[in-house]
């Protein structure tokens, strides 16, 4: 009876020692899955942010070179000089670009910063669409020049300010987007750290559940029996 009590004992330790390795692997699969699926999705977070921040990137430099010099207001004032209807067409053709681009740079989500900046820019297009017309009609009466200018004359500081605006924006959302994915890079270490720990002192406690009960129920009663028979 004693023997077999000890053979079920001891077959139900391997069965419970196997079962546990089992659970303790499960643990790690599991727990390895969640750490590969986390950092996936940190990976296309970060990745469409990247993308986001890459195009309104590319927008601004759009705006400024639609805006700026070869652009709008460039196209506009070589009008007012030379009265030339291609510069004419020109600057008609860059504040229909300087739309387009803000536009598609409000499409892709924007801050109440971006927004008011786009709205200024906006503005600031209308009033140079607003100006074109009058010194269009200006000068086909044949009004003075130094008159035209006068009549026509539009403050671009708040587009200049806007595109500064629109770049500090963009490089804003890129330290704040840094921030929260380092945030959560370091909440993941940590899971995976007390997720090692866990699965460390389970084998832990499952080597020295081993331990003892080799040493209760096989090397003690063997030194037992040794010492019988010696003597």
């Amino acid at each position: 009876m004693t023997s077999a009590r000890k053979t079920l004992t001891i077959a139900s330790l391997g069965k419970g020692f196997i079962a546990s390795l089992v659970l303790a692997a499960l643990i790690t699969l599991a727990t390895n899955w969640f750490m590969v699926r986390e950092i996936n999705s940190l990976n296309t977070s970060w990745a469409a942010h990247e993308r986001s921040i890459i195009q309104k990137q590319s927008y601004v430099a759009m705006l400024r070179g639609a805006i700026g010099y070869g652009g709008m207001i460039h196209n506009f004032k070589n009008y007012l000089l030379r009265h030339d209807t291609r510069y004419l067409l020109g600057s008609h053709k860059s504040m229909l670009e300087t739309t387009i681009v803000i536009t598609g740079y409000r499409v892709l989500g924007v801050s109440q910063k971006e927004k008011n900046a786009l709205d200024d820019l906006q503005n600031v297009v209308e009033e140079y669409r607003g100006a074109i017309t009058r010194a269009e009609a200006l000068i086909n009466i044949n009004f003075p020049t130094d008159q035209i200018d006068r009549q026509v004359s539009v403050d671009d500081t708040p587009a200049m300010r806007a595109l500064l605006g629109l770049s500090n924006a963009v490089a804003s959302l890129r330290q704040s987007k840094a921030k929260v994915v380092s945030g959560e890079i370091n909440a993941l270490a940590s899971r995976i750290n007390v997720s090692a720990m866990g699965i460390g002192a389970l084998l832990v406690i499952l080597i020295l559940a081993l331990a003892w009960f080799l040493r209760t129920r096989l090397i003690n009663p063997l030194g037992n029996l040794v010492a019988a028979f010696d003597r």
